[in-house]
């Protein structure tokens, strides 16, 4: 196992790490006690689509706030591909690190806020996720098995 785990794999968490706490803490800085976005002048609406629901808002509105943000930190993980050819595996990359880091940091949110605290991340808080728990609710683990597939494809050698 310990010959599969490289630099590049330790990076990759690493930086993915760090990004989240930043994220986390920027957010709480933004968002105080009100998750979701609750208090700030965005708009929201209800999004239909089941998939899109389950992967990423738990039952709760989509936001203003978070489409631009989750933009924004899509694009700018696409910098690496300026100046650079893009293929499918680097692709995969990004989308692993973006849900990765989304989710990551979407728990680390609650440990950083001191207003509600990592309780408020379980099932008798906040919970904001409608959906059944499993240690984390089981959109987080969905959003981290298709991190880590896309992960594992993209380090895939095809050659």
């Amino acid at each position: 196992m310990a010959e599969y785990i490289t630099m590049k794999h330790i990076k990759f968490l690493v930086i993915g790490i760090i990004s989240a706490i930043l994220m986390a803490l920027l957010e709480v800085q933004i968002e105080g006690a009100k998750p979701w976005a609750e208090a700030l002048p965005t708009w929201r609406v209800d999004v239909p689509i089941s998939f899109v629901n389950d992967l990423g808002l738990g039952g709760k509105p989509l936001t203003g706030y978070h489409t631009y943000l989750w933009l924004l930190i899509f694009t700018l993980l696409h910098f690496t591909f300026v100046g650079r050819s893009w293929s499918t595996k680097k692709e995969l990359r990004v989308v692993a690190f973006f849900l990765f880091f989304t989710t990551l940091e979407g728990i680390l949110w609650f440990l950083f806020n001191k207003n509600i605290g990592i309780g408020g991340f379980l099932p008798q808080g906040i919970n904001l996720s409608q959906e059944p728990w499993m240690v984390l609710p089981t959109i987080y683990w969905a959003r981290l098995g298709i991190a880590l597939v896309s992960y594992i494809i993209s380090n895939l050698n095809t050659d």
